[in-house]
């Protein structure tokens, strides 16, 4: 690339990240939630709202700051790659000499990590959503994620409640959820199967950390305007795992056991087909969920957990096409 052609990029990529900048998330103007709120909540949950609103509007500003520094480096890589191209290089026929049964990766490792990176803070923080504004609720009837439910109830019913319960619970289901993706696939990889166990250390320290978080600011709700606002607070964490099972199975570095399975299900069996292979994915926690039945009962399951059921998968294919539109499966081998 010619040094006139490198300037054209940088000087580009700087005016692009200025504009990015100047649209970062300013802080949440309350005036007409304050004035609807004052109506129908008492002083003590008016409060509550607002130091909730508070905490998801910095969380929104981190993600949408994350968001835009990928959208930053990804258009600087589109850039720098139409330049090339206008030097005379034609990037797909120099790779097509190379050519596998499994596409190889169009984006570098450092914008791989950062999506994957950003996509486990929004799991973590959806996966929390539901399970704190499930057991805030009383009588319980939100329930959480469908995969999370079941694997809690069946943990409980057969090594009790106690305080390992829940790891030993997730890891072993997790990996014999990981054998079953071997036998789908015709074929054992210890570097996927070590993937998937990789995935679940992030995940878990940001489970925690949100989890203390939301705790901590989120009381038990006692009135109808407290449970309405829970109740769109489950459904959005719903939403946020269905996008960040959009952007980390698109990226495909490593993935949960689950995710794994409904990749392979989507793009082996089911044509890619996000609703259809979402649906097939829950049958394997529909199991555990009947196995645990006789002493859990419906324990974990409700509302969100049928949202979550009806409509995750439709909000995965959804934010295929709408989040991050250029970034597209990477290295799929199904």
């Amino acid at each position: 690339m010619s040094k006139l052609g490198l300037s054209k990029a940088c000087e580009s990529n700087n005016k692009f990240t200025k504009k990015i900048k100047k649209t970062a998330v300013k802080p949440i103007n309350y005036h007409y939630l304050i004035t609807a709120a004052k109506k129908s909540l008492s002083q003590t949950d008016l409060e509550t709202v607002f130091i909730i609103l508070n905490y998801v509007n910095r969380l929104t500003s981190i993600i949408t700051r994350g968001i835009f520094i990928v959208a930053s480096e990804v258009y600087h890589q589109f850039l720098r790659r139409d330049l090339v191209r206008k030097k005379g290089i034609n990037l797909e026929q120099a790779s097509s000499k190379n050519v596998t049964a499994v596409p190889k990766r169009t984006i570098s490792m450092p914008v791989s990590i950062a999506y994957f990176a950003l996509s486990i803070v929004i799991n973590s923080m959806g996966n929390v959503l539901t399970l704190v504004t499930s057991s805030h609720i009383h009588p319980q009837f939100l329930g959480s994620a469908y995969w999370t439910a079941a694997e809690n109830n069946l943990g409980i019913a057969v090594l009790g409640n106690n305080s390992m319960t829940l790891f030993w619970a997730f890891m072993i289901l997790g990996m014999l959820t990981a054998i079953l993706n071997a036998i789908l696939m015709h074929k054992w990889e210890w570097k996927r199967i070590f993937g998937n166990f990789m995935f679940m250390l992030p995940f878990s320290i940001f489970i925690q950390w949100f989890s203390d978080i939301f705790n901590r600011i989120m009381p038990d709700a006692h009135s109808l305007p407290m449970v309405v606002l829970y109740v769109l607070i489950n459904f959005l964490g719903v939403t946020l795992i269905g996008v960040a099972i959009s952007i980390y199975q698109r990226v495909n570095l490593v993935l949960h056991p689950a995710d794994d399975l409904f990749q392979i299900l989507r793009f082996r069996y089911f044509k890619g087909n996000a609703t259809l292979s979402m649906w097939a994915s829950y049958i394997p926690p529909t199991i555990m969920a009947l196995l645990a039945l006789p002493r859990m009962g419906l324990a974990n399951f409700g509302l969100g957990t049928v949202f979550a059921l009806l409509f995750q998968g439709g909000i995965t294919g959804l934010a295929d096409r709408i989040i991050f539109p250029k970034l597209k499966h990477q290295a799929l081998d199904v």
